[in-house]
C-alpha cells in the first residue's frame, strides 16, 4: 500500500515536465540609416549570441525538446543562427540527449517590428530619447499592432502547451527577437512597468502552463504573475 509521501512523490514526478518561452531581443547591430529596417550584427553582437547560446543550452534538461524561432528582421535572424549553431555544437560535445526541433530558425513576419515602428523606434533613438519610455507613455498605431500580433503568438502557445500531458520531454520555445514589443508584452502581460530595456541578448522567460499549471514570467531575477495568458 502506498503511503501519502510516495503518491505525493509520485504526483510530482508526473507533472514534472516544463514548457518554457525564452524571448531573447538580438545582438549588437549596426544601422546605417534611420530606413535601416534589417540592421546587421556585429561582430560583438555574434559573439553575445554565442554566449546567449551557452546559458541557454546550460539551462536545458537531459531529453530536452528545443525549437528556434524568430522575427523575420535580419538582426534576429543572425541572431538565431549563432545561439542555435552554439547550441548545436555544445550538444555534440556533450553527448547530452538534446533535441533540435527544427535544421534552422523558423522566421514569422509577425514576431518583427513594421517598417513603421522601426522607423519610429530609430528616430526617437537617434533623438537621444527612451525608446521604451516613450512608446510606454505614445503607444502608436504601430506598437499596438505589435502587442496584438505578440499576444496572438502567446496565446497559440500556451494552449499548444495545455494540451500537453504531464509526463515526457522538457520543451524549450526559444525566441529571437526585439526589446520594444517584448517590452509592451511583459506591460500587458503583467500590468507592471518593465524596469529598463533589454540589453543585447539578454531574455526573459514565460513557462507556459502544462496541464493545470500556473503561467510565470521571470523577468530580470524577479517571477511575476501573469495576468491573462
Amino acid at each position: 500500500m502506498e503511503t501519502s509521501d510516495a503518491r505525493e512523490i509520485k504526483e510530482q514526478e508526473l507533472t514534472s515536465r516544463k514548457a518554457v518561452l525564452h524571448f531573447i531581443r538580438h545582438g549588437e547591430a549596426e544601422y546605417k540609416k534611420v530606413e535601416d529596417y534589417e540592421g546587421n550584427l556585429t561582430e560583438k553582437g555574434r559573439q553575445q549570441a554565442r554566449q546567449a547560446g551557452e546559458k541557454l543550452f546550460n539551462d536545458l534538461s537531459d531529453g530536452a525538446v528545443v525549437a528556434f524561432h524568430s522575427s523575420s528582421r535580419l538582426r534576429t535572424i543572425q541572431t538565431a543562427q549563432e545561439i542555435q549553431a552554439e547550441v548545436a555544437e555544445l550538444v555534440r560535445k556533450s553527448g547530452k540527449n538534446i533535441v533540435l526541433h527544427n535544421e534552422r530558425p523558423k522566421a514569422f513576419s509577425r514576431l518583427a517590428v513594421s517598417d513603421k515602428a522601426t522607423e519610429e523606434w530609430l528616430n526617437v533613438l537617434f533623438k537621444g530619447q527612451n525608446p521604451l519610455d516613450y512608446f510606454l507613455d505614445n503607444p502608436t498605431e504601430a506598437v499596438e499592432k505589435s502587442r496584438e500580433n505578440f499576444n496572438s503568438y502567446l496565446s497559440k502557445l500556451a494552449n499548444f502547451a495545455k494540451k500537453l500531458s504531464p509526463q515526457g520531454p522538457d520543451v524549450h520555445i526559444v525566441v529571437i527577437t526585439h526589446t520594444g514589443p517584448s517590452e509592451v508584452l511583459i506591460q500587458g502581460l503583467t500590468g507592471q512597468r518593465p524596469e529598463g530595456s533589454l540589453v543585447n541578448c539578454e531574455e526573459f522567460k514565460i513557462s507556459l502552463p502544462v496541464s493545470g499549471q500556473e503561467p510565470t514570467l521571470i523577468y530580470k531575477g524577479l517571477r511575476l504573475e501573469i495576468k491573462n495568458p
